[in-house]
C-alpha cells in the first residue's frame, strides 16, 4: 500500500512564525536571523498542524521515493502549490525585513531549510540527509489536523498571529 508523503506545515507559515521570532528577538546579524528562523521552524513543527499533500513523493515500506508522472495533473497541482507557497513565504520575509535583501533571504532559508532537506533526503538518502531527517522527525508532531476547512483556518490563524507580532514589533512612524 502506498501512502502519499505529507510535508510539514506550509513554507509560508514557517516563514511567518520564524519572522515573528526574529522580529521579537532583536537580532541584527544575518547569522542571528538564520539561527532564530531555523529554531522557529523546529518549534513550529511541534504544533499540531495541517499539511498539504505532495503526491509525487510517496511513502513506501522501504522509505520515501519520487514518482514523477508527467501525465498526471496532480504533479502540475503540486508544482503550482509549491511555487505559490514559496512566493508567499518570500512575501512574508519581505514584509518582515522590507528593503533588507540579506535578512529577508536568510529568514526564508532558515525557516524553510529543514523542509527542503526532506526533499534531499528523499532523493539522495545519504548519511547527512538521514541525520537531518532524524532531527526533523524528532521535532515534528505526529498529530495532524487534516480535513477540509478547519485545519486550513487554524494554520491561517497561526500565520495571522505571527504576522501581527511582526507588525507590532516594527517601529511606529
Amino acid at each position: 500500500m502506498v501512502h502519499y508523503f505529507k510535508p510539514v506545515m506550509t513554507l509560508a507559515t514557517h516563514v511567518a512564525i520564524s519572522g515573528a521570532f526574529t522580529a521579537i528577538s532583536g537580532t541584527t546579524s544575518p547569522m542571528g536571523t538564520f539561527l532564530v528562523s531555523l529554531f522557529g521552524h523546529y518549534l513550529a513543527d511541534t504544533i499540531p498542524h495541517w499539511d498539504y499533500e505532495v503526491t509525487f513523493i510517496e511513502q513506501k515500506s522501504h522509505g520515501m521515493s519520487l514518482n514523477f508522472n508527467f501525465k498526471d495533473k496532480k504533479l502540475a497541482r503540486d508544482v503550482l502549490r509549491g511555487v505559490a507557497d514559496i512566493a508567499l513565504g518570500l512575501a512574508v520575509a519581505w514584509y518582515t525585513f522590507p528593503g533588507d535583501a540579506t535578512h529577508m533571504t536568510v529568514l526564508f532559508l532558515g525557516a524553510t531549510l529543514p523542509d527542503f532537506l526532506q526533499g534531499f533526503y528523499v532523493i539522495f538518502k545519504g548519511p547527512i540527509f538521514s541525520l537531518t531527517q532524524r532531527v526533523h522527525s524528532a521535532f515534528h508532531t505526529d498529530r495532524r489536523l487534516n480535513g477540509n476547512t478547519t485545519p486550513m483556518l487554524s494554520q491561517a490563524l497561526i500565520a495571522g498571529i505571527a504576522l501581527l507580532v511582526i507588525a507590532l514589533s516594527k517601529p511606529l512612524y
